[in-house]
């Protein structure tokens, strides 16, 4: 179902919520997937890199510049629902918590 105040669907609304309640203010969350920007803006949080929606990650270079701004800025949440060749960064730091609106939702691993 979409509100009609902004088109977006209530579960992109709902999980940018849930995100801005499970995380302090100077957290950082990365999602990658289609149509993330609206659980990115709910969320009121900031994204680990420039590269915020995965249709900017088009080869290598975009690839490793989004490695290093995670590495730099590493995101209390990941949020997966579509690859975007990172996948061993991801396994290495994050822990796999549950899916939740079609999503595959991470914790970062403290250190």
């Amino acid at each position: 179902m979409h509100t009609a105040a902004t088109g977006y669907s209530d579960e992109r609304k709902e999980l940018g919520i849930w995100l801005r309640n499970n995380t302090a203010e100077d957290d950082y969350i990365y999602i990658a997937g289609r149509k993330s920007s609206p659980v990115l803006s709910y969320s009121g949080r900031v994204s680990s890199s420039k590269y915020f929606n995965r249709i900017f990650v088009t080869g290598k270079r975009q690839r490793e510049k989004l490695r290093s701004d995670l590495k730099a800025r590493p995101p209390e949440y990941f949020l997966v629902s579509a690859g975007i060749g990172i996948e061993e960064f991801i396994s290495d730091n994050y822990e796999f918590l549950r899916i939740k609106q079609n999503y595959r939702v991470f914790k970062r691993i403290q250190e």
